[in-house]
């Protein structure tokens, strides 16, 4: 993510203490140990399956190339034995003219001119395209009318598995922009006519590339959510690019993974030979138009977050950034998820300590499996270095809403704007909680006991001071969930390996003051040694540390309802209890309208089902409470 601040741009020197090479390997050692305290569970990740049923159904012939159902194998066996596959549709062509929907004709038909595609798809994709059509097209009435009965059917995952075979087929065709294509079936040609694009449905020059979901299987989830439907469920890949961050800055470097349907919509029999290929938006809607018909369109929503995880930095990417932060500057910023909305209510995700936001992808998941949620909020989550003291990435964090508000919102029109949830788990609760308050002068006396403007400093060094050390709050957050959050800090902060794996987190002090800086009258004690060995986030969050005390004793700027998710591990009374690394004295906020406590230990809080179900009621509430002007 491009770094819009000067100040947030300074690179580490030469030689810098960045360089920890010098460190005996025992400590090291000793510091993974320690950082063991504070890492969740295995990443997600997805594996590309061949010819899985969709969805991780039980599997039976149906898609499976070469295999038929026992349905269309007697048949053939007994019609057709030595038979082409052309000649084979030719003739059940003939049979299924005038069937029912729901005939044995269409179903064997349709599951023959499958099976061909699958054949035809590496050497020849345009002839695939053109039996896949004519699959679709067979299979089209029986999958409507099992729709209409609200039944899963083979009429519906044949004609469903085409559409997803056909755009991901024939994307190519439609990558440059193209809106009409012709393909030749083996009884007939089609053209696809490529749907208007609207805000609920995409053009195929939008994406990369485009992936069959039901040939993916998913690893790390607890659920695979998707909706049951008509149309082909696709996972649209679109890569970041110098030209599209001009236009999208909140586009992260590895790019976008959306859940997309594909449906294919044809003229009554023998009409016309155009189709109508249209690629919907599920995370904008979930019905579309099928002729007469309204349907649900079908979907999975965890498939693009599983590729997106598995594009990730490398396993321990959040550790690495802890240790040394400043090697991780750049990758500091907001990113979204999906596409900027301007009629869904932002939900900014805050990461914790020595995480990266992939520790999201499952609450974010299961909380896209909501309708409610889907259609009316948007997660973007934060990304930073968090090895970094708390009021530098306080600061980062600040600026950085600012800019999304400049992006989302430059006119400062839009009422959902300011109906913003903010999420912060662990450290990142913290920094979210600098977001909310106004600073007056208080963090400036804990470091230099007079005001700024009397101190000789380069004007870009006291601007660097300044956003550290003045804020006010953000005005456009409206309500604050805190997981698992030291708000006084933590006495695991103080055991001597956690002492050792600060001495390990370094980084040029310039960084924190926009070039180096001599000792100056009116600095306090704590001023005096930041200056002299600059603090990291494990110092800060020591057991009541100067720094949370006075963040916890700022005023909260706007009126707003705040939530805790706390973690407990063993039977100690809730007042003694901990999760293995925050107490509860440390995460209780006398403030809070809500607080649940969840039996789960302090890395695999943004995960448990409790707070999941916990973050799905309180955003329920949000949409409940929502003043008049932010209603649509």
């Amino acid at each position: 993510m491009a770094r819009l601040d000067p100040f947030f741009a300074t690179p580490p020197m030469n030689g810098s203490p960045c360089d920890v090479s010098w460190l005996p390997l025992r400590r090291h050692l000793l510091a993974a140990g320690c950082l063991l305290l504070i890492t969740g569970c295995h990443s997600a990740s997805l594996v590309k399956v061949n010819n899985a049923h969709p969805f991780g159904a039980p599997k039976d012939d149906l898609l499976h190339p070469g295999k038929r159902s026992p349905v269309t194998k007697a048949m053939v066996a007994q019609h057709h034995r030595g038979s082409t596959p052309l000649e084979i549709v030719k003739q059940w062509d003939a049979k299924a003219a005038g069937s029912p929907a729901l005939s044995n004709e269409r179903l064997t038909l349709a599951e023959i001119l499958c099976d061909e595609a699958a054949r035809l798809e590496k050497k020849q994709p345009a002839t695939a395209v053109g039996w896949y059509l004519q699959a679709a097209e067979t299979a089209y009435p029986g999958a409507l009318e099992s729709h209409r009965k609200g039944t899963a059917s083979p009429w519906l995952t044949l004609y469903n598995h085409a559409c997803s075979e056909t755009a991901k087929l024939s994307w190519a065709a439609f990558s440059g922009g193209a809106t009409s294509r012709t393909f030749e079936g083996p009884l007939r040609t089609y053209q696809i006519k490529v749907a208007d694009t609207k805000d609920r449905t995409f053009a195929p020059s939008y994406f990369d590339e485009i992936r069959t979901a039901e040939n993916l299987k998913i690893h790390g989830y607890q659920v695979r959510e998707t909706v049951t439907g008509i149309g082909g469920a696709l996972v649209g890949g679109r890569r970041h690019t110098p030209e599209r961050a001009v236009a999208d800055p909140l586009m992260h470097s590895i790019g976008m993974e959306l859940p997309v349907t594909a449906t294919l919509q044809f003229a009554p029999s023998g009409k016309s030979d155009q189709v109508l290929l249209s690629l919907h938006d599920v995370l904008m809607t979930d019905k579309a138009r099928l002729g007469p018909q309204e349907v649900t369109l079908a979907a999975d929503f965890t498939a693009p977050l599983a590729l997106l995880a598995a594009l990730n930095p490398p396993k321990n990417a959040g550790k690495d950034a802890m240790l040394h932060p400043a090697k991780h500057l750049e990758e500091t910023g907001l990113f979204q998820v999906e596409p900027l909305r301007s009629n869904k209510i932002p939900v900014i995700l805050v990461h914790g300590l020595s995480k990266t936001p992939a520790v999201w992808a499952k609450a974010i998941n299961q909380l896209r499996s909501d309708p409610e949620i889907r259609e009316h909020y948007q997660f973007i989550c934060f990304g930073y270095p968090s090895g970094f003291p708390a009021v530098f990435c306080g600061a980062a964090l600040r600026h950085h809403l600012e800019e999304f508000q400049r992006v989302a919102d430059p006119d400062r029109q839009n009422p959902l704007m300011k109906q913003t949830v903010l999420v912060g788990k662990s450290y990142g609760g913290v920094l979210s909680s600098l977001q909310i308050r106004d600073s007056g002068e208080t963090l400036r006396e804990l470091f230099v006991d007079r005001p700024l403007e009397s101190i000789a400093l380069p004007e870009h060094q006291r601007h660097s001071l300044e956003s550290m050390l003045y804020f006010q709050h953000n005005p456009n957050i409206a309500r604050t969930i805190f997981l698992v959050t030291p708000h006084r800090g933590t006495d695991v902060a103080d055991k001597p390996i956690v002492a050792l794996a600060n001495r390990i987190i370094r980084y040029p002090a310039d960084i924190l003051f926009d070039g180096n800086v001599e000792e100056f009258p009116g600095l306090t004690e704590l001023g005096r040694a930041t200056l002299h060995a600059p603090p990291t986030s494990v110092m800060n969050l020591k057991a009541h540390s100067p720094i949370l005390e006075s963040v916890k004793s700022l005023p909260i700027g706007r009126k707003m309802p705040l939530h805790s998710i706390i973690g407990k591990i063993g039977d100690k009374p809730l007042p003694e209890s901990n999760d293995k690394m925050v107490p509860y004295w440390s995460s209780h906020l006398d403030e809070a309208v809500s607080e649940i406590v969840v039996p789960t230990k302090h890395g695999h809080i943004a995960h448990h089902p409790d707070s999941i179900e916990e973050m799905r009621r309180i955003l329920r509430l949000h949409l409940a409470e929502l003043p008049g002007t932010a209603r649509h």
